[in-house]
């Protein structure tokens, strides 16, 4: 019994490590995606707008 309390801490910590990770990796695609939509936003913006003055 005393030979696996390592080994559950290290799959404990695992879990954590592998949520947080995942949390990290949707954080980033959703950061990504907020910059992509800003830049498609300001893109449709400008020529929206050098149409509606031209």
């Amino acid at each position: 019994m005393h030979e696996a309390w390592p080994v559950n801490l290290f799959n404990a910590d695992f879990m954590v490590f592998k949520l947080f990770g995942a949390f990290n990796l949707i954080m980033g695609v959703f950061v990504v995606f907020n910059l992509i939509m800003h830049f498609v936003d300001y893109i449709v913006f400008e020529v929206y707008a050098i149409r509606l003055w031209s």
